[in-house]
């Protein structure tokens, strides 16, 4: 059975979708029947066989892969890691993450833009973002479950500790930043990692984004709460990754 030799895992609305597009563009990539499959994280019953055959297109003369960032998002504990581990050991990961609260605010706006959630619409970033933190943890709301998501989904340590304690060398850690500013260098890099000779594109300058970002969407005030209450993981996350924290 065929299975993947690199995974992308994550996070949401930290650029998988155009790393994925990016991977899947070298002539020694056959892309997955889809990108996303969630088969660790949502799927797992479905079984072996059913996972495979979303790379039956790829023979072993080329490289398959695919991108579901469930695998990051929803980890708890490092179980999904170990399973991942456990099935195909030597596949090579890809997390590629964004700056946290950038990446919560195209959180929100999926919420809206992606979802449709009308209440949310309604309600406006400055308002969410003002729910109070700490019942967000309760999720026993709609809104608390949304905020909740918006905000763990950014919190990166201790879930990229269980994968990099696992993985190791075989997990790269890509920025959302980087990729903007130094694409082709970040896919060489990207490339080499998976076993790939480098091949340049000039798609790799494109951008995209399905629900868009931007900090001037909330006020001061509240961008600085945001930065209060997600910066210090992220700081230790750069730390752990090696790589430079910078805000927003």
């Amino acid at each position: 059975m065929r299975l993947p030799d690199y995974l992308i895992i994550g996070t949401m609305k930290g650029g998988t979708t155009i790393l994925h597009d990016f991977i899947c563009d070298h002539p020694n990539v056959v892309a997955a029947k889809q990108k996303e499959v969630h088969y660790f994280s949502l799927f797992y019953d479905r079984g072996e066989s059913w996972y495979s055959d979303y790379f039956r297109d790829a023979d072993s003369s080329v490289i398959t892969g695919e991108a579901s960032p469930t695998y990051f998002d929803m980890d708890a504990g490092g179980v999904i890691p170990r399973i991942i581990f456990r099935d195909i050991p030597k596949v090579k990961l890809i997390l590629v993450v964004r700056d946290p609260v950038e990446r919560a605010i195209s959180h929100y706006n999926h919420y809206c833009v992606v979802n449709k959630l009308e209440y949310l619409q309604k309600m406006g970033p400055e308002r969410f973002f003002n729910l109070p933190f700490s019942d967000a943890l309760r999720c026993t709301t709609v809104e608390q479950t949304h905020l909740f998501h918006a905000l763990s989904f950014s919190c990166y340590s201790n879930r990229y500790n269980q994968y990099k304690s696992i993985f190791g060398k075989n997990l790269l850690v890509v920025t959302n930043q980087s990729l903007r500013k130094n694409p082709h260098a970040v896919m060489a890099q990207v490339q080499s990692h998976i076993g790939l000779e480098a091949v340049d594109s000039v798609r790799f300058e494109d951008v995209k984004y399905s629900a868009g970002t931007s900090t001037e969407q909330i006020s001061a005030e509240t961008l600085r709460k945001l930065q209060a209450f997600l910066y210090p993981d992220y700081e230790r996350f750069c730390e752990s990754a090696g790589i430079e924290f910078t805000a927003v």
